[in-house]
């Protein structure tokens, strides 16, 4: 059978089980090939290639993915949104143990939805996330423990997250520090004025009786 991108006979196939294609459906059979490839990029996966593109268009072509932009520009691209990303989750931090609610706050967006270990299900704006902040800070006194391990961030030009450990705690009401490790996962959103938190989620790991496992290390 003829390889219908080359024009030529395949010496793997015999003729005599597969019928020999007309010459004018085998130029329309290679020219509805030769259109659905160009254009595509193309990606290395190990030896061989893979095409790649993206959704379709308002007249439903397929819009190659990252078309015309180098590879090379697309991982420096990438790498500065994940670095940009590490530095926001640097000084919220920073304004966490400082206990400084208006800058806490100041990273998220507007419309944030956090979801909490504590006191609520959910809590929906800035606005109410805000007064939850204001409540943990008065219920710690002094400087806040809050120190992250395991940062893992995944970044796209518009939208990222993140997932980590905190080891986050205060002195309590007893005077005594309290402190354990919370899990917490992270969307962002790039806005005009830069990245912003859009949801947050921050929990504990629980015992099949619905204890608290606050005592849990990385």
């Amino acid at each position: 059978m003829r390889d219908l991108l080359g024009g030529r006979e395949s010496p793997r196939y015999s003729t005599a089980v597969f019928p020999r294609i007309p010459d004018e459906r085998f130029k329309a059979l290679r020219g509805v090939a030769r259109s659905h490839w160009s254009g595509a990029s193309w990606t290395s996966r190990g030896r061989g290639y893979c095409r790649s593109e993206g959704p379709p268009d308002d007249q439903g072509k397929s819009i190659p993915a990252h078309a015309g932009v180098p590879r090379h520009n697309q991982e420096s691209a990438m790498s500065s949104e994940v670095s940009a990303i590490r530095q926001l989750i640097e000084d919220w931090r920073a304004a966490v143990r400082a206990s400084d609610v208006p800058r806490i706050v100041s990273y998220y967006a507007e419309d944030i939805v956090a979801f909490d270990a504590i006191l609520q299900l959910q809590f929906k704006g800035r606005d109410a996330y805000q007064k939850h902040w204001q409540a943990c800070t008065e219920m710690c006194k002094g400087p806040m423990t809050f120190d992250i391990a395991e940062l893992q961030i995944h970044a796209d030009p518009q939208v990222a997250f993140a997932h980590y450990l905190c080891h986050c705690g205060g002195t309590g009401p007893d005077g005594q520090p309290h402190s354990s490790w919370m899990r917490v996962s992270a969307g962002y959103r790039k806005h005009g004025d830069g990245w912003k938190v859009i949801h947050e989620h921050f929990s504990a790991p629980f015992d099949m009786d619905g204890k608290a496992l606050f005592d849990l290390q990385p």
